[in-house]
């Protein structure tokens, strides 16, 4: 029964490719750092971090959702706002790990499992162990010289994984509804597609391109019996193992106050560069031509003919994935899916045919006439090419000069020298009775990372906008804040909102900003360290609107309020549906300017009252 499930030629091959991959990956954290405090920073790294420290925070008390005063004075953390990161989350909940410890566990672990999952999907093609050996080198190469390595050290592991590991889903479907595997490929595949489920809900979305592929070539074979199991128990068992954070996120808004514009561009342009193997714009491999030529051997010469049918099903969605990647966004609704994060998807896909156009290559080479001599010049310039590729796999585990598709070795350095400044800043110059106003970046001028989570909870201080652009109202960033340009804020309506939101400080990097803060009155520079300034705001600092009191501990789902006074108390906190209050008070909310949001209103509070969400 073992061979089976998996012959021993594959098991060979799953061993090897991960000892492999272990390796490197440990040469590019460190593994010495994999338990170690020092967090993963690089680009949304940072972001998942705080997501992860607020999911841990709220599941030690048992909930998904809750009250995080840290940003937007106050909104609804944990589930809604974290779309990738919940496996991190559930792992540090149930290990009581520290977020970066939990979270460098998954990066790693993804970082293993991703591309043992091309060789899987090999298999459950029907595919000998020597094509799977073929296609995990080359999806070891794709791992390291392509972006799916700038996703995966950028913090974005939930997505190069879920891409990956959808080849070997749709595979392992398409062989038992074909009748070529029995129950046990169905339950393992519905324990995968609930796992994974969980790691990104996009999931079901990437497997349509492989199951499509797949299905097509054996679709003569297809069971509708089979069929239909598959389609009642896999969606079923899916949506009941994940339907906690389902509910959550249906019940509640998470990233709505603005649509992200990330993974959007529209260019056709992209997709023939990106065929040819010429990047640009941080996008795009050198190796996707690799791929595409060594796929168009096993389309063209290939000779069993399922074998020659899977090439040609999977090279076609391949492009087809390329293209809807590129054109995509065109249909506003489609752009939602941020379809340029799909690309590198359509290479993944060709792993398959390209993995068959070697043997189909070597095959030719040992006929007669010009097929013969194309093969052999075919064959010594991919064999050039795949050496190539390995020296820039070598390079890219090098920290020395040259480019590098992810981040350069060690990943886990703990805060740069901005980051640092700031956190420095925020702890000497910044205290509790005041918001900070913080302008996040698109460039990622906090050491090429978002860092507004980690210095929040670092230095203990609020943040009056979102951890992340286009999630709030009260949102600062790049030349945009309040829902407009800077420059079309008048500055009598700028004051209100210091006021409104109770800030006390300025954090800001951008030229235009700074220009506008040189000419409101009662804002004072502290200290700056290039392109960063700080900025003291003179006012009388409150959390009261009406009434008045103290706030003496802010934590994620509590808000401890004392010496209220005053029939009628107003927070400059949001008030948020379910929001309860102990001892208990009379609640509602009351809208302030023009803040979409409305703020915390009690009626005859005690003196004192512990705010949270049950």
């Amino acid at each position: 029964m073992r061979d089976a499930i998996l012959p021993g030629g594959y098991r060979t091959v799953l061993v090897a490719t991960a000892l492999v991959q272990l390796v490197l990956t440990a040469i590019s954290l460190p593994l010495g750092e994999l338990f170690s405090a020092t967090p993963l920073l690089h680009i949304d790294a940072a972001h998942h971090w705080y997501q992860v420290h607020v999911a841990a925070e709220l599941a030690a008390q048992g909930r998904l959702v809750g009250f995080d005063p840290t940003f937007a004075a106050g909104y609804l953390g944990g589930v809604p706002y974290n779309t990738s990161a919940k496996f991190q989350a559930v792992v540090a909940a149930v290990s009581g790990l520290s977020p970066a410890v939990a979270f460098k566990l998954c990066s790693f672990g993804a970082a293993i499992v991703g591309p043992l999952a091309v060789p899987l999907a090999a298999r459950n093609l029907g595919l000998g162990a020597g094509i799977g050996a073929i296609a995990a080198g080359l999806g070891l190469i794709l791992w390291w010289a392509s972006p799916i390595h700038w996703y995966h050290t950028g913090g974005i592991v939930a997505w190069p994984l879920a891409v990956l590991v959808a080849s070997w889903f749709a595979a392992g479907l398409t062989a038992y509804v074909a009748g070529r595997a029995g129950t046990w490929m169905l339950v393992g595949m519905t324990v995968l597609g609930g796992v994974m489920f969980l790691v990104h809900p996009m999931f079901p979305v990437a497997v349509l391109p492989a199951l499509a592929a797949a299905a097509w070539v054996f679709r003569r074979e297809v069971q509708l019996r089979r069929v239909l199991a598959v389609a009642v128990v896999v969606p079923t068992a899916c949506i009941v193992v994940n339907l906690p954070w389902i509910l959550a996120m249906t019940q509640a808004s998470g990233m709505a106050s603005g649509q992200q514009p990330y993974q959007q561009v529209v260019d056709i342009n992209m997709f023939w560069r990106d065929m040819l193997g010429l990047p640009s714009q941080g996008r795009g491999s050198k190796f996707y031509a690799v791929l595409v030529f060594l796929g168009l051997w096993g389309v063209f010469a290939t000779r069993d003919r399922v074998q020659r049918a899977l090439a040609g099903a999977f090279f076609v969605c391949g492009v087809a994935t390329v293209l809807f990647a590129d054109l995509g966004s065109v249909i506003r609704a489609v752009a939602l899916l941020q379809p340029n994060r799909f690309s590198f998807q359509g290479y993944v896909l060709m792993l398959v045919p390209a993995a068959l156009g070697i043997p189909a290559m070597a095959s030719a080479a040992r006929s007669a006439g010009p097929v013969r001599v194309a093969a052999m010049a075919s064959a010594a310039l991919s064999a050039v090419a795949i050496l190539f590729y390995l020296n820039e796999v070598r390079r890219e585990l090098s920290s020395g000069p040259g480019g590098h598709y992810g981040y350069a070795p060690p990943e886990a350095r703990g805060p740069g020298p901005f980051s640092t400044w700031a956190l420095d800043q925020l702890r000497q110059e910044t205290g509790p009775d005041a918001r900070v106003m913080f302008e996040l970046s698109h460039a990622r001028v906090y050491d090429d990372a978002h860092m507004a989570g980690y210095l929040a909870v670092q230095s203990g201080r609020e943040f009056i906008g979102g951890a992340y652009p286009y999630t709030h109202f009260a949102n600062v960033w790049d030349d945009w804040m309040f829902g407009r340009k800077v420059e079309a804020t008048p500055v009598a309506q700028f004051q209100a909102y210091l006021q409104l939101y109770n800030v006390g400080w300025i954090l800001a990097h951008s030229d235009s900003l700074k220009r506008y803060l040189a000419d409101v009155p009662n804002v004072t520079p502290v200290s700056s360290k290039p392109p960063l300034a700080l900025y003291r705001v003179g006012i009388d600092h409150t959390f009261f609107v009406e009434g008045s009191g103290r706030v003496t501990a802010r934590a994620v789902n509590r808000l401890d309020l004392a010496d209220l006074q005053g029939d009628t108390v107003v927070l400059k906190y949001h008030y948020l549906p379910g929001l309860q209050a102990d001892p208990p008070v009379q609640m509602d909310g009351v809208k302030l300017l023009d803040d979409p949001e409305p703020f915390i209103r009690l009626h005859k509070p005690s003196a004192a009252v512990r705010l949270y969400m049950r």
